[in-house]
């Protein structure tokens, strides 16, 4: 990747306190990068939010790459990157918390909300 691509955060710093399951952003900024960022000669941004409301933790992850049909999203060869993360959502907090908005050359975007947690204790119930 010979182009640029910026990575700023916006996570508050009383959220920093809040637990996020062990891979579950990774593999989204991954996505960010190789499926949106890359293809760009001029690089760009992928920009990780993160937010609290109604108990639930939600979490950004947002590029101004190439972008995709959001309707008909396809896992790339030998990808599952997607599909894993939303499927760990849906049985950390159920459906509906998982946000997918993108369209050709417009970007992507996924938001997801797990339940807010603060501990000691990671997802997995092992001490973190």
């Amino acid at each position: 990747m010979g182009q640029s691509c910026d990575t700023p955060s916006t996570w508050p710093a009383p959220l920093r306190e809040y637990l996020v399951p062990p891979m579950l952003i990774q593999p989204l900024v991954v996505n960010a990068i190789r499926h949106g960022i890359s293809p760009r000669p001029e690089g760009g941004t992928v920009v990780i939010r993160a937010s609290l409301a109604g108990g639930m933790l939600a979490i950004a992850v947002e590029d101004d790459g190439a972008g995709f049909d959001a309707e008909r999203p396809r896992a790339a060869p030998g990808g599952v990157g997607l599909a894993n993360a939303h499927g760990r959502v849906e049985r950390l907090a159920g459906p509906g918390h998982w946000h997918v908005r993108s369209a050709p050359g417009g970007g992507a975007s996924v938001v997801f909300e797990i339940g807010a947690k603060i501990g000691a204790r990671d997802y997995a119930g092992t001490a973190g």
